[in-house]
């Protein structure tokens, strides 16, 4: 299927008249100067191999550019000029001197030169056409050679005075290689690599593969001149690399070549490589620079609308007036003649949204036809002033350049036998002349989109095709229908009351259920006629972040529910399998899904009936049916404590241990409480500190705070003392050994173990609370036996730490466990936001999230990583405690804003540091896939690309592609794909026979917008609507941007 030139230039028309009916938001960019791959001494094109370096030591004079890594390993690194990389400089040497350093440089592609060094070396050269070996001691090349396939050197020493060129791979395996001109020589690959094997290589002049890659195996290697090619790599003892200006005389033959610029740097940037430019200012002139011009002359047209030609003086600064620009598209050429005798040419677009440029023009805005297009416009596209359809189809030209995109110098545009006014590109039984008659679209069978196609509505319930809802009543034309009311009478019954604001009975289940679902949910509900429309239920993914298998009692999908506006009641009831009732445990229960707390509750009031469970809601949201029992089972399973106050947590202790010696603990059970004590320090950190006391009738500081080492050997050697209690008092001395000898950057926690009452103290516990509470100490107490129990837990309990009781010594070992977990509370060893004991809970599955389910990959949390995942983002950042108050009982769960386990927390390919919803999946009908240089690109999506029936480009669209393209320059402007359904539908029709794979290029449209990444997650939606259209049954799109999509 071919269409004729001539539609490509009526079809351009559309841009114009866009542009004047659409306000676009534009950007301000600064036009970059065009650097060249020959304007640096190192230059390695290849965006995935980086630039390598291994060497002794290398001195480059020059810049060098790499568009993936530069990597360097030796003893110095000399670069007398830029080194800059589009990846990293990874520079492993002790010594490095570099004028300038640039990493996430600009890409920059390599030029090819093959066939002009071919040119330069066919002078004087011999042409061999096979490959071709010198063999020997010794060879002297006295000319250039030419071979048509490999060449390869092996010998003690060569020295070329020409050329050395081939089309394949070239290899020097050789002790010294030189060359032996004054002038300096080329050695070139025009498709392969080039690869240096021996002791010394010595050459002046260009080693160049553009294609290939450059390798050096070499002790020692002199250039004076550049390499260019695709990949370099060093590896040898010596590398120098000297580049001069006259190294570019090598590969250019031609002394005194024309050249001609225009400058844009007043203009803002559509299109950088198409040269498109956005105006919306006052433009009286243009200006460029020129060299080796013996005359010069312009252009400006619109289409087949000529509005300027005059000469321009050449000069090394030109500058010219111009009458004007319309509004629209505007093509501006130069055209110059060099001293050489050759016409070169440089041409720019402006799109001119400034009207007060158009004021010099002389402009026919008449009508003379009738047809909604100016005379001028007709100029533009080529159609006749005074025929409003010019190719005689019945279509006028306005029509068929604004509704149906064809060619309005066409009478059958896709040259299949139809005429352009009989086709129905949407087969709605509506031909294209009807459907500018009743002013639907073309490439829709259902313009107003409400599930009526317009042959329906027109010729059927005779409603109107351009309205959802006819007779404005508020109901649209299809529930209307459904429930048995007029769709073009507002008040159906003659009540009084439009149908709109009728009430209705609905029962509804959802779409997308299938009959081998575990739950089927149905919704019965009264709303109002304009509501029904709205509601909606819909099946949340078994992958969802939170709503999926991994929930305790799991059994089927959740389902969201939704709808416009307000109801009172509704009752929703989930069908199950009869089979679930066999576990006579088994206890189904409705849940929601509150998303801001992120925990599930469940819904009151439920009734189980069968196979059945219902209840009644009275809001929507995320519903599922899940096992009660087991649900509850896991819920309440482990106590978590509470998160203390982040001012109480750091990243290391100062601990007290306040130990009963008194009379009342035998032998055996005080050598229990030391044994305890040891293995309690030894899990402490090397940078917590521990204080040691006891008490008797007196108290006893055995050691101020010291390091665990130091402590366990104390603790080892305490002595048993046989006094009476002096709990009070001991307290008081570790307070006091807190305020004088510890710091605000540590958690101060006190542990006190007793087996009696307090029976000759000095101070009283509401004095030792009062100073613990004012210097931020934490005390955990432990009573074995008879004990003042009330006191013991008022001291705990007021000071943030917690009693435990046993009622005799055996039960001590569990309760050094639960300490030793316990103070955790108060430590963040890696200062992420979150508590060593919270993150430890977390990393045995037993802290979860608020739907029951252990946090994903829960394991590999790690309280000593502040970045488990190594996203960039805290683990306290990403999850925070919280809690509810659930049947008498808080339950503390971990609320997400990401996964700190994962640092693609919804598998979306976003990293989370660069997802603005780390938790929300884009869109599952397309698969995204990133740039190979960036991440490995899907093999299946390369194949599919490969394997394309037809490839389409909007940023550098053929013929058939024009309406695309001029859409594309509106949506590069404004940020957004505004015109990109029926564009897309449009293609759809035309590239129907074309095959069942096709794909669209569409980077300018995602990439280039002013705001881009702003506008990203709108532009997905825009491509996912239009691609909806264009991709039709049984075939594939593949959309390529620099983050491919493909939809089926």
């Amino acid at each position: 299927m071919r269409l004729r030139a001539k539609r490509y230039l009526a079809l351009g028309l559309v841009v114009l008249m866009m542009l004047q009916l659409v306000t676009i938001h534009v950007f301000a960019g600064e036009e970059e100067s065009q650097k060249s791959s020959m304007d640096y001494a190192l230059f390695s094109g290849s965006h995935n191999s980086s630039l390598t370096i291994n060497a002794s030591k290398a001195s480059i004079t020059g810049n060098v550019h790499t568009n993936a890594d530069f990597v360097f390993q030796g003893s110095s690194l000399v670069i007398q000029g830029i080194c800059e990389a589009a990846g990293k400089l990874t520079l492993k040497t002790p010594k490095v001197d570099i004028a300038k350093k640039i990493e996430g440089a600009l890409l920059i592609d390599i030029q090819d030169h093959s066939e002009g060094i071919k040119q330069i070396a066919s002078e004087d050269a011999e042409i061999i056409e096979k490959d071709k070996s010198y063999n020997g001691n010794q060879v002297i090349l006295e000319q250039s050679v030419i071979v048509k396939g490999n060449l390869k050197v092996n010998c003690s020493r060569i020295t070329s005075k020409g050329y050395i060129i081939a089309e394949k791979d070239i290899a020097f395996n050789t002790s010294i290689t030189e060359s032996g001109s004054d002038k300096g020589i080329v050695i070139a690959s025009e498709k392969g690599n080039i690869t240096f094997n021996g002791s010394n290589v010595n050459i002046k002049g260009i080693v160049y593969a553009p294609k290939g890659t450059v390798i050096i195996n070499a002790a020692r290697f002199t250039i004076q001149g550049r390499i260019i090619a695709d990949s370099i790599v060093f590896r040898g003892s010596s590398l120098d690399v000297q580049a001069g200006p006259d190294d570019l005389e090598l590969i250019d033959s031609e002394k005194y070549q024309p050249s001609v610029t225009i400058d844009t740097s007043g203009f803002k940037v559509l299109d950088a490589e198409e040269a498109i430019f956005w105006v919306d200012d006052k433009v009286d002139k243009i200006t460029g620079m020129a060299s080796n011009i013996t005359s010069m002359n312009m252009t400006i047209a619109s289409g087949k609308l000529e509005l300027a030609n005059k000469p321009v003086t050449p000069s090394e600064n030109w500058c010219i007036d111009i009458p004007g620009l319309i509004v629209g598209s505007n093509r501006i050429t130069i055209t110059a003649t060099g001293l050489n005798g050759k016409t070169i040419s440089q041409s720019i677009t402006l799109v001119n949204q400034y009207e007060g440029n158009s004021t010099g023009l002389y402009l026919d805005s008449g009508d003379d036809d009738n047809d909604l297009l100016l005379n001028w416009q007709e100029d533009v596209v080529g159609t006749q002033k005074n025929n409003a359809d010019t190719d005689g189809d019945g279509l006028t030209d306005y029509e068929e350049i604004f509704i149906t995109l064809t060619d309005a110098l066409s009478i059958d545009t896709d040259e299949n036998g139809k005429s352009d006014d009989k086709e129905d590109f949407d087969d709605d039984k509506l031909n294209n002349l009807q459907e500018c008659s009743y002013a639907t679209n073309p490439y829709s069978n259902d313009t107003d989109c409400d599930s009526l196609t317009d042959y329906e509505e027109i010729f059927v319930y005779f409603t109107n095709p351009l309205s959802k809802d006819s007779d404005n009543d508020g109901m649209t034309d299809l529930m209307e229908i459904e429930y048995g009311m007029m769709p073009n009478n507002r008040d159906s019954l003659n009540d009084g009351v439009l149908d709109g604001d009728r009430i209705f009975m609905v029962t509804k289940t959802c779409d997308g259920w299938n009959a081998g679902d575990a739950v089927k949910p149905v919704l019965e509900i009264e709303l109002q006629g304009k509501q029904i429309e709205s509601l909606s239920i819909d099946k949340v993914d078994e992958n969802d972040s939170f709503l999926n298998a991994a929930i305790p009692g799991y059994i089927g999908n959740a389902y969201d529910f939704n709808v416009d506006g307000t109801f009172q009641t509704a009752t929703l009831t989930f069908e199950f399998d009869q089979e679930l009732l066999n576990d006579q445990e088994f206890v189904p229960a409705i849940y929601y899904w509150d998303e801001e707390k992120q925990f599930l509750f469940e819904v009151p009031n439920q009734t189980i009936s069968g196979n059945t469970v219902s209840a009644s809601v009275t809001h929507f949201s995320k519903y599922m049916v899940i096992a009660k029992d087991a649900y509850n089972k896991e819920l309440f399973r482990f106590e978590i404590l509470p998160p203390t106050d982040d001012e109480l947590q750091n990243k290391k202790y100062d601990l007290a241990l306040v130990l009963d010696s008194s009379g009342s603990i035998s032998t055996t059970n005080y050598n229990l409480i030391k044994s305890l004590s040891v293995d309690l320090v030894q899990t402490l950190g090397d940078e917590d500190r521990i204080a040691v006391f006891t008490f008797d009738s007196i108290v006893r500081k055995h050691s101020t705070f010291v390091n665990k080492e130091h402590a366990i050997s104390v603790i080892s050697g305490l002595p048993r003392y046989a006094g009476n209690t002096a709990i009070y008092n001991g307290i008081k001395a570790a307070n006091d050994e807190f305020i004088a000898n510890s710091s605000s950057d540590v958690s101060k926690v006190m542990i006190v173990l007793t087996d009696g009452q307090d029976n000759v103290s000095t101070v009283t516990p509401d004095s030792i609370i009062q100073t613990a509470c004012d210097n931020s100490i934490i005390i955990y107490t432990v009573g074995v036996g008879s004990v003042n129990t009330e006191v013991l837990k008022n001291i705990a309990n007021s000071t943030g730490g917690a009693y435990y009781s046993a009622s005799d010594f055996s039960q001590l070992a569990g309760i050094f466990d639960r300490l030793q977990e316990d103070i955790d509370l108060y430590k963040d060893s890696d200062n992420d936001g979150i508590s060593d004991y919270h993150e430890k809970k977390i990393a045995a599955g037993e802290l979860k999230l608020g739907n029951g389910a252990p946090v994903m990959y829960y394991s590999s949390l790690n309280y000593l990583n502040p970045d488990s995942d190594a996203d960039g983002i805290l683990d306290g950042e990403e999850l925070k405690i919280d809690n509810q108050y659930i049947q008498g009982i808080y339950v503390y769960y971990c609320y997400l804003s990401s996964v700190p386990c994962m640092e693609d927390s919804d598998l979306d390919s976003l990293l989370d540091n660069e997802d603005p919803t780390p938790l929300v999946k884009h869109d599952s009908r397309f698969e995204r896939v990133y740039d190979s240089s960036f991440r490995p690109v899907n093999e299946y999506i390369l194949e599919l690309q490969e394997k394309s029936d037809k490839e389409y480009k909007t940023d550098n669209p053929g013929l058939n592609d024009y309406w695309i393209r001029e859409k594309a320059y509106l949506t590069i402007a404004g940020g957004y794909i505004a015109f990109m359904p029926q564009a897309s539908s449009a293609l759809s029709h035309f590239i129907g026979n074309t095959g069942n794979l096709y794909t669209i290029n569409a980077k300018k449209l995602m990439n280039q917008s002013p705001n881009a990444k702003n506008h990203l997650y709108d532009n997905l939606n825009h491509m996912l609507t239009a691609s909806e259209a264009m991709v039709m049954d049984g075939k594939t799109i593949v959309i390529t941007t620099n983050t491919p999509f493909v939809a089926t």
